[in-house]
C-alpha cells in the first residue's frame, strides 16, 4: 500500500506525475505484490505517521523495521509486532479493494 506522502505528494508537472502512475501500475502487476489505493479522504490513521515495514520470513518470523530520524529500529518482540500488524491491517480494509485500486 501506497500513501501520496510514499509516492511523493504532488510534486512536479502532469507528466511527473504520469510517470509515477505508470510505475505504481508497472509494480502492481508483480505476482507478488499488491498495489491497494487509499482514498485521499482518509487521514489521521495510526501507521500513516510511522514509515514501517512488516518482514514476513520464510520460516514464518516477523519482524517490524520503523524508520526513525537517526536510524532504524527492529522490532521482533511478538508484543512490539502484534500492534504494527493489526495497524496494517485495519489500514488495508480501509483502502480500496484490489479490483477497485487497479482499474
Amino acid at each position: 500500500m501506497w500513501t501520496n506522502r510514499l509516492c511523493g505528494g504532488r510534486i512536479g508537472n502532469s507528466e511527473i506525475m504520469a510517470e509515477r502512475l505508470d510505475q505504481l501500475v508497472a509494480m502492481a502487476e508483480h505476482p507478488k505484490l499488491t498495489l491497494q489505493v487509499l482514498p485521499t479522504k482518509i487521514s489521521g490513521h495510526v501507521v500513516l505517521g510511522v514509515p514501517h515495514v512488516i518482514i514476513n520470513l520464510l520460516d514464518r518470523a516477523t519482524f517490524v523495521y520503523v524508520d526513525t530520524l537517526t536510524g532504524g529500529l527492529y522490532l521482533e518482540d511478538d508484543n512490539d509486532v502484534r500492534p504494527y500488524e493489526l495497524a496494517w491491517k485495519r489500514l488495508s480494509a480501509t483502502a480500496l479493494d484490489f479490483d477497485h485500486s487497479t482499474l
